[in-house]
């Protein structure tokens, strides 16, 4: 299990916890509950920060990447586990990405070509026929299974990306409808692109 993941599930149990604590502090105590629910609400205060922080830091790599890029559209994605071996394996010097995915990056994308980036830098800058196809797939982020855009190049090169939900980023990855949405647009500007 990765660090990330350790993560999620101690804090899941320890809001679970706290929760089943205060609730049972809550009934059998006959005194005033007012120090037990402002601990909760602290705890629920912190744990809202820690997300709004994460969708906060996902909007500003996206706004990067499309100030560089006017007119380009971009969405905010997931590292697959295996990207940072095959962008290696291609030649990108790529630093930072974790080894189980899950790395948060931006795609833009527009009549150019696709670019990969990390926060304000690009990490692949890929022009349209380089892109043999683009199609539905399964990426792992994190320990993860979900619907992910793959970009295929020539021979057996494949970029597995995992999309959020939203292109402006968040906690919620992309369903299997929104992945296929993405990857028609993408197909759709490389098809035009390429004519």
């Amino acid at each position: 299990m990765t660090r990330r993941r350790w993560a999620t599930a101690l804090t899941a149990v320890g809001v679970v916890a706290l929760s089943v604590a205060v609730w049972r502090r809550l009934l059998s105590t006959p005194g005033d509950p007012l120090p037990v629910v402002l601990g909760a609400v602290l705890v629920i205060v912190v744990v809202v920060g820690v997300i709004a922080r994460a969708a906060r830091r996902d909007d500003v790599a996206r706004r990067a990447a499309a100030a560089d890029r006017p007119g380009w559209s971009t969405w905010a994605v997931w590292s697959d586990a295996a990207l940072g071996v095959e962008l290696r394996r291609q030649g990108w010097h790529v630093e930072r990405l974790r080894p189980g995915g899950g790395s948060r990056l931006t795609l833009a994308w527009s009549a150019a070509g696709v670019e990969l980036w990390r926060g304000g830098d690009v990490l692949v800058e890929l022009p349209w026929d380089d892109v043999a196809a683009v199609t539905v797939a399964t990426g792992n982020a994190a320990g993860a299974v979900r619907a992910a855009v793959c970009l295929s190049g020539s021979g057996d090169s494949r970029l597995v990306l995992v999309p959020a939900a939203r292109p402006t980023g968040g906690l919620a990855p992309a369903g299997p409808r929104v992945v296929a949405g993405l990857v028609a647009r993408l197909r759709a500007v490389r098809d035009l692109a390429r004519g």
